[in-house]
């Protein structure tokens, strides 16, 4: 995808997902389908999408962006979304929620909802130039309702100004045992913790439903990452405050594990920064406050800079991780690193790719909120996942260039308000 292929324009805010045949790809505003040869199928706008739904609402005519898309394992179903209002200071606020008729073309997908968290900010001004961080929230939205368009059942979990970036657990491949709780994590760098949160969903009677927490699993202690100076004399924003994309849960012969990444300063220093990834055993529900395993990669202090990355899993335990690598002498890139389970624990010892060189610096601060790596949903053979990011191709502000990378080693706007619990600690 690109600006002039109804790009929005900068930044990107890519993400996607991936199914047994076709990869879904979603930038501000727009949507692009692909088959698995990365072939353009279709691309389209999200006011597109959405003209002649006839909800009465601003998901009708008027997409703000910040996209998410989200395969559905069990139904063979994609969603995608976004948000949207009505008036940016005043609100109502919308997140515009699409699923797919049949397999062709922030959130999480669990056996019993799609989970979605959100930061959740008071505007002060008409363009909300300035806006106080009130809280972050976490929505259940149940996936039967969604997948066969009938009036929709959800539960809003309300949390309070110190709890934030909250990102909900999303499963592949083998799913959680019946009544698993959806594991919500946050990155603590006040405490080097990740925040584990429980949020248990009753559908047929909301008061029921319960968000606990936190529990804390230590990371190794960081120093907190510099945001990078690029060759054009540029600083960039790595959102080292906050977990990337995915919080993945992986249940293999019953060990059940949340693998989970952010980005931080490396060895002493503030920069380069670098990509803390974590395992997190959670098995039979029980949250283990040492992780599995964990790493600060920096591939052997090279020198660059690596941060917005994202991970997956396959359904052995092999991780790949795609991320953004630069410094003041070497453009931004996408690259990727990885582990097969049989590797030690600890590392990432298979050799870095370099998937895509950048040709030029950007010309702005921010290159998104997020990348996005997800798994092709195979049983058998090696991992197979993509990842999704952008890149500049020439020097013009907005233009940007939207890439996944294959490797093997009914519609529902919903008013961001509805039944509510209280954070229980």
């Amino acid at each position: 995808m690109n600006y002039n292929l109804n790009g929005a324009g900068h930044p990107p805010d890519t993400v996607g997902d991936v199914g047994p045949n076709h990869f879904v790809q979603a930038v501000n505003t727009s949507i692009g389908i692909y088959s698995k040869t990365g072939t353009a199928l279709a691309t389209f706008t999200f006011d597109g999408l959405w003209s002649g739904a006839g909800t009465g609402t601003p998901c009708d005519t008027d997409h703000g962006g910040d996209p998410t898309v989200i395969y559905v394992p069990q139904y063979d179903r994609f969603v995608v979304a976004d948000f949207s209002w009505a008036d940016i200071q005043n609100g109502p606020y919308y997140e515009c929620v699409a699923v797919s008729k049949t397999s062709d073309p922030k959130m999480g997908i669990w056996p019993d909802g799609l989970y979605m968290t959100t930061n959740m900010f008071d505007c002060l001004d008409s363009v909300c130039g300035n806006a106080n961080f009130k809280e972050a929230r976490v929505y259940a939205l149940n996936i039967d309702d969604l997948v066969n368009g009938a009036t929709l059942r959800s539960v809003v979990a309300d949390t309070n100004s110190s709890r934030y970036s909250l990102l909900p657990s999303n499963y592949r491949g083998t799913p959680p045992p019946a009544g698993r709780e959806n594991l919500v994590v946050a990155e603590s760098g006040n405490l080097y913790a990740w925040e584990v949160y429980k949020f248990h969903v009753d559908y047929a009677v909301p008061s029921n439903s319960t968000f606990t927490g936190p529990i804390n699993v230590s990371q190794t202690q960081y120093v907190g990452a510099a945001d990078p100076v690029a060759s054009s004399g540029n600083n960039i924003d790595t959102l080292s405050d906050r977990a990337m994309m995915q919080n993945q849960y992986r249940n293999i012969g019953g060990v059940e594990s949340l693998w989970v990444n952010h980005t931080v300063g490396t060895t002493s220093a503030s920069t380069p920064t670098g990509i803390q990834w974590a395992q997190i055993d959670v098995t039979g529900g029980n949250i283990t406050t040492t992780p599995v395993q964990e790493q600060i990669y920096n591939n052997g202090a090279d020198g660059l800079n690596r941060f917005m990355g994202s991970l997956a899993v396959d359904h052995v335990g092999n991780m790949a991780v795609g991320y953004t690598a630069e410094s003041v002498s070497v453009a931004p890139d996408i690259r990727y690193a990885g582990r097969l389970s049989t590797d030690p624990l600890n590392a990432l010892p298979q050799t870095e790719v370099t998937m895509l060189p950048l040709l030029i610096q950007q010309m702005t601060a921010l290159s998104g909120t997020r990348t996005c790596t997800t798994l092709r949903p195979v049983s058998t053979g090696s991992l197979a996942s993509a990842h999704s990011n952008s890149r500049h191709a020439r020097p013009v502000r907005l233009q940007l260039h939207l890439r996944h990378r294959r490797r093997a080693q009914r519609r529902h706007p919903h008013p961001l308000q509805r039944r509510r619990l209280q954070v229980q600690r």
